[in-house]
């Protein structure tokens, strides 16, 4: 899968749901067909209130094309799932690349709470690390902005910090999902993170 790190980029608009058109269109397929996987509950969707329309998250119109061995389109290849790395210090960025660069994911990176934001929005990744002590946006703010995001909100999290067991435990209490303490081993890294990702997503075996 592709791999990418991203400081204050933002790359094309990304769309949030595809219609049943839109992916027709990008599978080189009849709408009818895609009518028919979601039917079939091979392909997730919701339908909008009082209307017929349905819509797709980019996500798992990608994980439904590789459960079935179907090539994912080149239009497609920037919605593959993400992590997202923020840290203010780009060697505690790099140290967690490195370890990361084997799992199956698009690697995007921040060093500040403002970069996060831009890129929060624009890739919607599956997990974000988060340092808390940043200076201007902090990661708790970060964090705050996220999950009072109905769009976002469903975004794990995963705090990485050197900070006080106090300052840990009011991120999760903000609603951050686990945490690891500065510094950490490799594998106390994987670990994590695999405990995070849905098991039905498919990506924790890596």
């Amino acid at each position: 899968m592709l791999k990418e790190t991203a400081h204050f980029e933002r790359k094309k608009e990304k769309k949030k749901f595809f219609t049943t058109g839109d992916v027709a269109e990008l599978c080189g397929v009849h709408f009818r067909t895609v009518i028919r996987w979601i039917d079939k509950g091979y392909l997730k969707a919701h339908q909008l209130p009082g209307r017929g329309d349905r819509r797709i998250r980019p996500h798992d119109l990608v994980q439904f094309l590789e459960e079935h061995n179907i090539s994912i389109p080149e239009d497609l290849k920037h919605y593959t799932p993400s992590i997202l790395i923020v840290d203010n210090e780009i060697e505690v960025v790099h140290s967690i690349e490195r370890i990361l660069r084997k799992t199956p994911f698009n690697l995007l990176s921040a060093l500040s709470g403002f970069e996060a934001g831009i890129l929060l929005e624009a890739y919607r990744p599956l997990l974000m690390t988060l340092d808390l002590n940043m200076p201007g946006v902090s990661g708790i703010e970060v964090l705050n902005i996220l999950k009072k995001n109905p769009e976002m909100k469903w975004i794990k999290v995963l705090i990485i910090s050197g900070g006080s067991d106090l300052e840990i435990q009011n991120a999760l209490n903000e609603g951050a999902d686990d945490y690891l303490k500065k510094p950490f081993s490799n594998d106390d890294l994987i670990m994590k993170i695999k405990s995070l990702i849905p098991e039905e997503s498919n990506l924790r075996d890596f």
